[in-house]
C-alpha cells in the first residue's frame, strides 16, 4: 500500500500540468488517520525524494502529540515497545540505501501475487548491514 500511494503522489508530481500547484493529501483527523497519513507522506519524501527521516519530519513537528501515534504491534495486550514514525522511516531508508527497496524498479506483482491465504508463503532476504 505505501508503495503504491508513493507512486502515485510520485506520478502526479511529476505531471506537467500539476507543475506550480499545491497537491492536497487528506485524512480524516482522527489521530490513527493522522498518524498513517504523516507515514505515508514522509515515507515518499524518504524513499522517492531522498529526504532524511528528521527532514521528513519537518512539516509535521507543530502537530499536536497526540496527533501522531506511535505505530506498535497488532496484539490486543500492552505494546511492549512503540515505534515512532521516524523509526519507520529511518528502517524504510536504510533499505533504500542499501537497496532492498528500490522505488523505481520494485514490482509489487512480483513480490505478493494474489494467492489464497492456504497457499500462501514468506520470503525473507536477509543480507549483513
Amino acid at each position: 500500500m505505501m508503495h503504491q500511494i508513493c507512486r502515485v503522489l510520485d506520478a502526479t508530481l511529476k505531471k506537467p500540468e500539476y507543475q506550480g500547484l499545491k497537491v492536497v493529501f487528506y485524512v480524516s483527523k482522527e489521530p490513527n488517520d493522522v498518524t498513517n497519513g504523516i507515514f505515508l507522506l514522509g515515507a515518499f519524501l524518504c524513499a522517492f525524494l531522498g529526504a532524511a527521516p528528521e527532514e521528513a519530519w519537518q512539516p509535521f513537528q507543530g502537530l499536536d502529540r497526540r496527533q501522531c501515534l506511535p505505530y506498535r504491534d497488532a496484539t490486543w495486550v500492552r505494546s511492549p515497545y512503540d515505534l515512532h514514525v521516524r523509526e519507520c522511516w529511518a528502517g524504510l531508508a536504510r533499505a533504500v540505501g542499501h537497496g532492498m527497496y528500490r522505488p523505481v524498479e520494485f514490482d509489487p506483482k512480483e513480490v505478493f501475487p494474489l494467492r489464497p491465504p492456504c497457499q500462501a508463503s514468506c520470503r525473507v532476504e536477509l543480507r549483513s548491514f
